[in-house]
């Protein structure tokens, strides 16, 4: 898979008193996310596409993801959708 994934990552987020800001930077990577809480499974994963700029998410509910980073090259062997 080396040719492939740039990296897999995780997000353990605890909401203590109020909600934190993410910040996720382009990298010229895809992503699928898996969503470790989800209650549906039809809503446990998802896909995010090339970034052109920065997000700042605002994390408002207790998260735990894991996450495969795809080169954007290499991707489209994995999903049938264009990125």
């Amino acid at each position: 898979m080396e040719p492939y994934i740039a990296c897999y990552w995780t997000v353990e987020f605890k909401l203590l008193d109020h909600g934190k800001l993410h910040r996720v930077i382009p990298d010229g990577c895809v992503d699928i996310i898996f969503d470790l809480r989800s209650t549906s499974f039809s809503q446990g994963a998802f896909v995010t596409g090339l970034m052109t700029s920065f997000e700042t998410m605002s994390l408002t509910r207790n998260y735990s993801l894991f996450g495969i980073r795809f080169f954007a090259d290499q991707v489209r062997q994995f999903i049938e959708n264009p990125v």
